[in-house]
């Protein structure tokens, strides 16, 4: 027989980048590493991701270097949407006037507002009269339609306008409402994460004493979690509200006092479904005490579906959150969130659409991102699930 000769040109190294969607390696890859191959596949987590990593640099960043704080009020500047209209008149320069009868200057170097100060007023001709420098103009209330002009009654060419100062608009009290935005992103992600992660603290650790105790412990504490999950969410913040007060702890703590319950049934039904293994008998059989065999090989295998669980409860606790903050039972001022946004933003949604648009677009983005990265990764999880 001839024998068979290789040269060193005949071998390469195989690039796992250059593997299909549904390509894996026979061999040399480890599970963990494919699902991880395949969830940067998915062009759409991975979008999502980028995503919320962007949000949560920005909400943390910006703030420092932002020339307004979350709390900064200017009434001269209230109720300013981020698009508006505006007149340029005879002189060059562009005004804008709002319902209550107030005429700012808008600067042509930086778009910035400069509030008119009110010099005089024509009860007979319902004439107001504006000045700054020698910028002057006069708005007229007759005929219940407010009217901006020159001082030779000449009204301006109408123009739209993008707020520079304040690209989000302003609220009621003249806040900027792009920083309270960032600010609201800030504290429903905070409240999400840490609520969810002493869930995830609390639950694993109930359902893995539970699944593993099994017989009447594993009853008893199980019927208790089917007593406390029949208990609205709602009753319990109303609760603490009565003995701690509403805010951002009575939230957490409530939050914290109920998610946990789900986690706890997925990782009870996963150690039951283990714990007769042939690898926990045998570990059983050579003496090893029932914690390190919790913690070394029941928690390992099931650490996945743990995490997956982790990353689409992080949706549902901002949704918690925005909805207690919406109807008053969050956040209370002067700290803000996304919920509580959308709630001062509903009362003027007819006059002020912003103010309830741009939380409401940031809440819907963070959720949508979160579950587009739980599904992707629960795909790229479904070659060791169906295994």
């Amino acid at each position: 027989m001839n024998e068979l000769k290789f040269q060193k040109d005949d071998f390469k190294k195989l690039d796992l980048k250059d593997l299909s969607e549904n390509e894996t390696p026979a061999y040399g890859v480890s599970m963990r590493k494919r699902i991880m191959l395949r969830f940067l596949r998915n062009k759409l987590a991975m979008v999502s991701l980028i995503v919320i990593i962007l949000l949560l640099t920005a909400s943390f960043v910006i703030p420092h270097f932002y020339p307004y704080e979350l709390n900064d009020q200017n009434l001269k500047m209230r109720d300013i949407g981020p698009v508006f209209k505006a007149y340029r008149m005879s002189d060059g320069r562009k005004y804008h006037f709002s319902v209550d009868m107030k005429v700012w200057l808008i600067k042509d170097t930086d778009g910035f507002m400069i509030p008119m100060n009110q010099v005089a007023e024509n009860l007979k001709k319902k004439e107001i009269y504006f000045e700054y420098g020698d910028a002057k103009v006069m708005l007229n209330y007759n005929n219940k339609r407010l009217k901006l002009t020159d001082m030779n009654g000449q009204k301006g060419e109408a123009i739209t306008v993008f707020n520079k100062e304040h690209i989000f608009g302003t609220d009621a009290l003249g806040r900027d409402l792009f920083i309270r935005v960032l600010y609201g992103v800030q504290v429903s992600l905070e409240i999400a994460v840490i609520a969810t992660l002493v869930n995830v603290l609390i639950g694993v650790s109930y359902g893995c004493i539970a699944g593993f105790s099994g017989g009447n412990i594993d009853n008893v504490m199980m019927r208790a979690v089917d007593i406390i999950g029949n208990i609205p969410l709602l009753l319990y913040v109303i609760l603490l509200m009565v003995v701690i007060g509403a805010g951002l702890k009575s939230i957490i703590i409530a939050m914290s006092s109920v998610f946990w319950i789900g986690m706890a049934r997925l990782v009870r039904g996963q150690v039951l479904s283990l714990k007769n293994m042939e690898y926990i008998q045998a570990a059983k059989s050579i003496g090893t005490g029932n914690a390190k065999i919790i913690l070394g090989h029941l928690l390992p295998n099931i650490l996945d579906q743990i995490i997956l669980s982790l990353i689409l409860a992080i949706p549902n606790a901002i949704f918690t959150e925005a909805f207690l903050s919406f109807i008053g039972l969050g956040i209370q001022e002067p700290l803000t969130s996304l919920g509580s946004l959308c709630n001062a933003g509903m009362d003027v949604l007819v006059t002020y659409p912003y103010r309830m648009f741009f939380p409401a677009v940031f809440i819907c983005a963070i959720i949508f991102c979160f579950n587009f990265i739980g599904d992707g990764l629960r795909d790229a999880m479904a070659v060791r699930m169906a295994r």
